[in-house]
This record gives structure tokens, C-alpha cells and sequence, in this order.
């Protein structure tokens, strides 16, 4: 996804830069089947440094990562096709250095009571709606962690 700040509003502007990141410094991965949603998060990884690809089916993400080295990925729990907790054991299976960079967003998690589901997988989580800083807290977490 590639976004533009809106006229007049400074693409810095209330986002941190990535703590410990330089401008492009890591390319991250945002699989959500909302392209709105997807779409927002790109921006606020973009302008706090990051290089973003957004996609939105779970099998293009498997694709995607099969040729791309991605330093943290984001995904939607809900989604058509395969789910949030699919997406994960088929990243277990098939790049499982990557499960540790791996991070949920949920909109409805509590609600629908896949919250002991989630909290199992071990990985974070945010609730959407999500504000910028917090994914960006985020993603700068799972590249540390990854790292160590």
C-alpha cells in the first residue's frame, strides 16, 4: 500500500520514529482483509520509518513471505479463507524464525471469545481500533525481541 499524508499535514506528525530504527530499516508485513484497515496501519509504520507491504488474503502473505525477508508481520485474527490462527501454523510449518515477529490485531476477539485462543498462540496482540503509536510500540517490540 503506498499513502500520502493529507495536504498541508506534516507526515511526521504524531507518530515516533521507529526507537532504534533508522528510515527504512525494516520491512513489515500487514496482512488484514479490510484494505482500509491494512491501509491505516501501513501509514503509520511508513511514517515512523518503516517499508510496508500490505496484503489481504493469508495464502498471498505466505506468498509474499516465501520471497521477501520481512522484519515483523501484523495480521488481522478474523479473517474470510484463512483466519489469524491459521496464518500462524502455516507459518509454523513453513518460516517458523518468523513466528516471533508476529503480531494480532482483533476487533472482536473478546466479543467472540477467541481471547483464550489468542492469549495461547503467546504472541501480542492490539485491539483495533488501534492508535498509531501504539502499533508502531508495537512492531518496534517484536523487531527487539527478534533480534535478541
Amino acid at each position: 500500500c503506498i499513502t500520502l499524508p493529507l495536504r498541508g499535514e506534516s507526515p511526521e506528525a504524531g507518530v515516533p520514529e521507529a526507537e532504534g530504527q533508522g528510515r527504512a530499516s525494516a520491512r513489515i508485513l500487514v496482512l488484514d482483509d479490510e484494505p482500509d484497515v491494512a491501509e491505516t496501519l501501513s501509514d503509520a509504520l511508513m511514517r515512523a520509518g518503516f517499508e510496508v507491504d500490505c496484503v489481504h488474503d493469508a495464502h498471498k502473505a505466505l506468498a509474499m513471505i516465501a520471497t521477501t525477508e520481512y522484519g515483523a508481520v501484523l495480521s488481522d485474527l478474523r479473517m474470510p479463507g484463512m483466519n489469524g490462527l491459521a496464518f500462524l501454523r502455516e507459518l509454523q510449518a513453513r518460516h517458523a524464525g518468523l513466528v516471533e515477529r508476529l503480531a494480532f490485531l482483533t476487533g472482536d476477539a473478546i466479543g467472540n471469545g477467541l481471547t483464550g485462543d489468542l492469549q495461547a498462540t503467546g504472541r501480542p496482540f492490539l485491539e483495533k481500533p488501534a492508535e498509531p503509536e501504539d502499533i508502531v510500540r508495537l512492531v518496534t517490540q517484536l523487531l527487539e525481541e527478534g533480534a535478541a
